[in-house]
């Protein structure tokens, strides 16, 4: 029996060996061998996976997540690192000095 992401899955990318870099809603990054889509590597990100950009030699990826929060993670081993975040939330003020 294979695992269900519950709350969905939002972006899939393909790896030369036909491997499958999975972005879910609940924020697991998840690597999804081609022959027995069992989990290879799993890793947990800071909200919902919007976006997976590889690079050139399909190594690492960045995966983006609805928190605005911005990972750099190695395609092998799905270790991720938070690289940039912002604010995601609407505006409420802006107060400008004198």
């Amino acid at each position: 029996m294979k695992r269900l992401f519950s709350q969905g899955v939002n972006v899939i990318k393909m790896l030369p060996n036909s491997d499958l870099i999975v972005g879910t809603g609940e924020g697991i990054l998840a690597k999804i061998g081609y022959s027995d889509f069992k989990i290879k590597a799993e890793s947990k990100l800071l909200g919902a996976v919007t976006s997976i950009t590889l690079t050139a030699d399909s190594a690492y990826f960045f995966a983006g997540t609805d928190q605005s929060n911005i990972y750099w993670s190695e395609s092998s081993t799905l270790n991720s690192e938070l690289r940039n975040t912002c604010h995601y939330e609407k505006i409420n003020d802006v107060c400008f000095p004198k």
